[in-house]
């Protein structure tokens, strides 16, 4: 029987675009999460991992899984919707202590509305 976890987030993951600087240490260049992107999927972590408890959702390492995701927003035609995924994904893959290499399939979708993410996720 296959399993399925939902969740809902009251703030948008920040897009690509805003997620990562870049730094040059030592004439080194790399690509570092921002501050408001880590506090973002910090936050996220924290609220996954507790609503999954709550659900008695747990997904074990290696195990394929399926994202469908909502974002609801009042200005959906601003942003991209595929900068919104990684943080998200990663979020979730985090909190679960899995690898997004085990995502199989991902669907995605935004509307018009009050600002909110609305994923489920079923192990596949």
């Amino acid at each position: 029987m296959a399993q399925t976890y939902l969740v809902s987030l009251s703030d948008m993951p920040p897009s690509l675009n805003n997620a990562y600087n870049t730094v040059t240490i030592k004439g080194v260049s790399r690509r570092v999460m921002s501050n408001s992107a880590r506090a973002w999927k910090d936050g996220a972590v924290l609220i996954i991992r507790s609503s999954g408890r709550l659900q008695g959702f747990d997904i074990a390492p290696k195990v394929p899984f399926a994202v469908d995701v909502t974002y609801t927003a009042p200005t959906v035609l601003v942003w991209d919707l595929d900068g919104k995924a990684k943080l998200l994904i990663d979020a979730f893959c985090d909190a679960f202590g899995i690898d997004d290499r085990y995502l199989m399939d991902l669907h995605q979708r935004k509307q018009r509305g009050p600002i909110n993410v609305l994923m489920s996720v079923s192990v596949i």
